[in-house]
C-alpha cells in the first residue's frame, strides 16, 4: 500500500493532467479541496485472464468481474436518502485527520500483554520483513522454487488471519481493511474500482480513519446494496452535461455519500463519506454532443479518480 509512483506518462490528454492547487485559507473550511494534500491511494482489484489461469489452480479468489458477495442479492434498493448540496466537507472538518505520511505507533507494555498470538505476531513479523528479509533467506534453501507472499498466507490459513482481524465484517471488507493497515487512522483518501464498490466497505474504512472512495457500476442484474440506482438515473434524466449532485444517506450513524456527475452517455457515480460538489478549475474535460465539442469542469471526487486512475493505468500499461 505504501507506493508511489515516480514515473510519469510520456504524453498526457490535457484533462488527464494533474490539477496544482493552493489550498484557501483554513477559515474557508466549507470549500476547502482534498485535491492537493498529497494523501490519495489507488486500489485496483479486476484480475486479468492470465492472472485468474495462474491464481485458482493455487486456491486463491480473484476478481472475475462477477457481483462481490455483498451484492449478489441485492435486489432493488429501496431509496432512503436525500439529495443534498453539501458545504462541509466531513474529512476537512475531522479533528483526528493529521495529514501525516506515516508514524511510529508506540505501544506501552499494558498493551502488548492484552494482544493475543496473532496480533503479536503481526507486530513482531511485519509484511516488509518476511518480503525483505525472511523470503530471501528461505529461497535461498529452495531448489529449484521460491516462497511467495501469497503461498505464506495461504500456508498460515489466509481466511483465519483476516477473521482474527476483523471477524466482525464482511468478506469484502475485510480485503480493503487488510490491505489498508498500514495506513488506518492517517486520514488519506484511497481511490478504488468498481470491484469495491461495498457500502460496508467504506463505511468500515471511515470508522478506523481511511477515507474510501469507489466508482459505481452494475455488476449483474442488481446496484449494488444501498445504491438506488434507478432513482440516481432518474434525477439526472433530463440534467445538462456536467451537472453534479450529492445523495445522501445514514449507514451505522456515518454520513453515505453518492456523488453522481453527468456525462455525456451515461451518469458516473462514486460512493464515499467524504468530498464535496465543487468544481475543479483546473481540470477541464470535453466531450463531443451532437456533432458538437462541450466542456464541463470535474467536481472533486470524479477528478480524484481520474487522476488516481491514470496514476496507476498510465504505468502500469
Amino acid at each position: 500500500m505504501n507506493f508511489k509512483v515516480t514515473r510519469a506518462p510520456v504524453n498526457l490528454f490535457k484533462d488527464d493532467i494533474a490539477p496544482v492547487h493552493a489550498l484557501g485559507a483554513d477559515t474557508d473550511l466549507d470549500y476547502a479541496s482534498n485535491m492537493n494534500d498529497n494523501n490519495i491511494l489507488m486500489l485496483n482489484c479486476a484480475a486479468t485472464a492470465d492472472d485468474i489461469a495462474e491464481l485458482c489452480p493455487q486456491g486463491i479468489e480473484v476478481d472475475n468481474k462477477d457481483p462481490v458477495p455483498e451484492n449478489r442479492a441485492a435486489g432493488t434498493t429501496a431509496p432512503t436518502g436525500t439529495w443534498q448540496e453539501l458545504r462541509t466537507c466531513p474529512r476537512k472538518v475531522d479533528q483526528n485527520v493529521t495529514n501525516s505520511i506515516g508514524r511510529f505507533v508506540v505501544k506501552p507494555w499494558m498493551t502488548v500483554g492484552e494482544m493475543d498470538e496473532l496480533a503479536l505476531f503481526c507486530m513482531r513479523f511485519p509484511e516488509s520483513l518476511l518480503r525483505k528479509t525472511i523470503f530471501p533467506a528461505t529461497n535461498n534453501h529452495i531448489q529449484g522454487a521460491s516462497m511467495m507472499l501469497s503461498e505464506f498466507y495461504v500456508g498460515l490459513g489466509c481466511h483465519f488471519f483476516m477473521a482474527c482481524l476483523y471477524d466482525h465484517e464482511t468478506k469484502t471488507a475485510e480485503l480493503m481493511l487488510f490491505m489498508t493497515k498500514l495506513i488506518h487512522n492517517t486520514g488519506k483518501i484511497v481511490c478504488m474500482d468498481t470491484g469495491f464498490c461495498v457500502a460496508t466497505g467504506i463505511i468500515a474504512l471511515h470508522k478506523r480513519g481511511v477515507y474510501g472512495q469507489s466508482l459505481i457500476k452494475k455488476r449483474g442484474k442488481y446496484w449494488p446494496k444501498h445504491v438506488p440506482g434507478s432513482v440516481l438515473e432518474l434525477e439526472f434524466l433530463d440534467s445538462e452535461l456536467g451537472v453534479a449532485k450529492t445523495y445522501v444517506q445514514t449507514i451505522e450513524d456515518t454520513k453515505f455519500l453518492i456523488h453522481c456527475h453527468k456525462d455525456d452517455r451515461y451518469v458516473c457515480k462514486i460512493m464515499s463519506t467524504h468530498g464535496l460538489m465543487t468544481p475543479v478549475e483546473d481540470h477541464t474535460t470535453y466531450r463531443s454532443v451532437g456533432g458538437e465539442w462541450k466542456s464541463f469542469k470535474y467536481c472533486e471526487p470524479m477528478s480524484c479518480h481520474n487522476h488516481a486512475k491514470h496514476w496507476v493505468d498510465d504505468v502500469n500499461n
